[in-house]
């Protein structure tokens, strides 16, 4: 018996059996010398756990698995493309870059309206529109190259709390995580970190009215056609949201007809104050001026070198 009439009683849960009857099981095989008394070599040096082999598969797919149109009464959604024919494309995801990830498109079969990861092509009018996802986890910045929120939402902050341009960005993150990983570095382009900044930007400005109050414009546009059309849609006529009705000492000031520094010559200069003119003042309404910032070129990695020397 594995258990004697006292243990019974003293082990009354069966529960409560497991450790004793697991200690009796391993001195039966101790003593059946079916546990080695030696242990053995490894043949070979034990290399470190690879993380590589359990990584998911990602897939750049559609949130939604069914039409979304009311007429089509939540009808199940096919693959566009054939599996032959499914494109592998770079997602940039934070940080990390991934290659070969596949990206899949749905279909409605009843109105032939394609659900893409970032936005959604509907027919209306006998004309295409695209439907520009506020809800989307990827966002496509290039022709094969995909980027997550986190990744957009960091270049708009840095141009906004940096006033860095396109380009500075780009070389920035190029420096300092597209060449960590050799196996899957990859350089982004001026280009493509613009694209970003207009996607992102695009959708916080429509979801700031409203999370549902997803952004409609024509088909295959062009960036500068994309801002274009969006400004006549969520530029208020021309008001800045956040400034409407907002004026301060920073941002408006009195006519003044000088300078408050002369130049240092002898001509005469106009002195005329405001009163005499008979000119008015009043708040003005802030003005945003879009435009590249461009910095001198410095070499400091060659001044670095000449220190150490």
């Amino acid at each position: 018996m594995l258990f004697t009439s006292s243990e019974l009683l003293q082990f009354t849960d069966e529960e409560k059996r497991i450790t004793p009857l697991t200690i009796k099981l391993d001195e039966l095989a101790a003593a059946l010398n079916l546990i080695p008394q030696t242990k053995k070599v490894p043949e070979k040096k034990l290399l470190p756990i690879s993380q590589k082999e359990i990584k998911p598969v990602l897939v750049i797919c559609p949130r939604s698995v069914i039409c979304e149109d009311m007429d089509c009464s939540s009808r199940s959604l096919v693959q566009k493309t054939k599996i032959r024919d499914i494109p592998k494309v770079t997602l940039i995801k934070g940080t990390a870059i991934y290659k070969n990830v596949p990206l899949l498109t749905g279909e409605c079969p009843k109105c032939l309206t394609l659900y893409s990861a970032d936005h959604e092509r509907v027919l209306k009018n006998a004309a295409n529109k695209d439907v520009y996802l506020n809800s989307a986890l990827y966002l496509k910045v290039g022709q094969s190259l995909w980027v997550d929120r986190i990744f957009s939402a960091a270049v708009l902050n840095g141009m906004y709390s940096f006033h860095g341009s396109a380009s500075a960005i780009g070389e920035f993150w190029n420096n300092s995580f597209g060449t960590t990983d050799k196996e899957n570095e990859y350089q982004i382009t001026r280009r493509q970190v613009w694209k970003s900044f207009i996607q992102e930007s695009v959708r916080s400005i429509a979801s700031s009215h409203n999370p549902n109050n997803n952004l409609e414009l024509d088909h295959n546009l062009k960036t500068s056609e994309v801002t274009e059309q969006a400004f006549n849609i969520l530029g208020q006529n021309g008001h800045i949201h956040s400034a409407t009705g907002h004026t301060c000492a920073e941002c408006t000031h009195r006519y003044k007809s000088t300078v408050d520094v002369m130049p240092p010559d002898d001509e005469p200069q106009n002195t005329t104050s405001s009163e005499e003119m008979g000119v008015d003042f009043a708040p003005v309404t802030m003005v945003v001026v879009d435009g590249i910032v461009m910095g001198p070129t410095v070499s400091v990695l060659y001044n670095k070198i000449r220190l150490l020397n």
